[in-house]
């Protein structure tokens, strides 16, 4: 009786069908399996797919949720009424009336790999800081004009330079 057998892959000597060694060259006789690295591609591939997807929403969030459109001046009623616009919302309007600004503000920042930011706010009695605009130009003639036409102190505070904060000036 004859059993099923096959070429040892080593030394060519027949080998019964089910043994784990061969008997001339006792070297294993099973085939190691060539695996697929497709799962693996895919895999990386959806990884990088889900965190460029969390980046971007992430992103979209820290930067979009609301922007500032435009701000008027309304000397009739003595008040500003900003105007917001959005990706994610509907368009707001804030209205400040003179008698609760308190100063105007003027930053000058630099931040690291992202060059010179300007923001002009207002401060409220209150303490709250209402933004009116931003930008990465230079703002002191926007906000000297905001600042005049409230009849309200412009405070300035600089910090440009190499990476040291100048103190708080008022300009």
């Amino acid at each position: 009786m004859s059993y099923p057998s096959f070429d040892c892959p080593h030394c060519n000597a027949e080998v019964p069908v089910g043994a784990l060694r061969c008997k001339e060259c006792f070297n294993e006789t099973s085939v190691a399996e060539k695996r697929s690295a497709r799962g693996a591609v895919v895999g990386l591939l959806l990884l990088t797919l889900l965190v460029g997807a969390a980046g971007m929403g992430a992103w979209n969030i820290r930067y979009h949720r609301g922007q500032l459109g435009n701000a008027v001046v309304d000397h009739s009623e003595q008040r500003i009424v900003l105007v917001y616009t959005s990706t994610f919302r509907d368009p707001g309007t804030k209205q400040v009336n003179f008698s609760d600004v308190s100063q105007v503000l003027l930053e000058g920042r630099q931040l690291i790999m992202a060059g010179d930011v300007w923001k002009v706010s207002l401060v409220l009695n209150s303490g709250e800081k209402v933004l009116l605009r931003t930008g990465s130009q230079s703002l002191e003639i926007y906000a000297s004009s905001i600042a005049q036409q409230l009849n309200k102190e412009l405070r300035f505070i600089n910090k440009l330079g190499s990476g040291r904060d100048l103190l708080d000036t008022k300009g």
